[in-house]
């Protein structure tokens, strides 16, 4: 059995911001996270609404890409020829703004939490909620992985509150900042009490 510490997050508002239009990750947030990691190694479980369209494959190859909405489950390229948008000069503006985009190391990418939903049909709102989501992965987890410390990255705490005390909030246009690495380092280093 492994050991180690986790960092569930969400990708809008904290590593896709305003300045990064929402569809490809902000350098700036990309560079924070990669310090905590230096400092506190760790390993990601993607708890986004992203993870509802990538499979794991497609988590890690968008990590690899520095993110990108535009890629299919896989994380291989969804543009076409027939599509007016990806292939406009607007496309191509927002992705010289990722001229070189920035990489989150894929292999820390470990995981996705399941959509567990009350009932089939309802949507993620009206879901069970990301912070059971966070619980039954742990339960799913634990005879395969010893977690020895947890740290939920998102820009919203509405379905999280039983987390609160192993949250950041980021600001969602600013996402993940420099201020926000002392906290997160805490507590990652903080140990789960059974």
């Amino acid at each position: 059995m492994i050991s180690c510490k986790v960092i569930f997050l969400d990708i809008d508002g904290v590593l896709a911001t305003d300045d990064s239009d929402y569809i490809y990750f902000d350098k700036k947030c990309v560079e924070v996270l990669n310090s905590i990691l230096e400092q506190v190694p760790a390993k990601i479980v993607v708890t986004s609404s992203w993870r509802l369209h990538f499979n794991l494959k497609g988590l890690r190859k968008m990590a690899d890409r520095g993110g990108s909405y535009f890629l299919d489950e896989n994380g291989d390229n969804k543009v076409s020829d027939e599509d007016d948008f990806y292939s406009s000069e607007e496309y191509f503006d927002l992705l010289k703004k990722a001229d070189s985009p920035p990489y989150l190391d894929s292999s820390v990418i470990i995981g996705k939490t399941e959509c567990l939903r009350k009932n089939p049909g309802l949507s993620e709102t009206e879901s069970w909620g990301r912070g059971y989501e966070i619980e039954q992965w742990l339960e799913y987890a634990k005879d395969k992985i010893n977690v020895e410390s947890y740290l939920v990255l998102d820009d919203d705490s509405f379905d999280l509150a039983t987390h609160a005390h192993r949250m950041v909030v980021t600001d969602t246009p600013i996402g993940l900042v420099p201020s926000d690495v002392e906290k997160c380092l805490a507590i990652l280093n903080t140990p789960i009490i059974n």
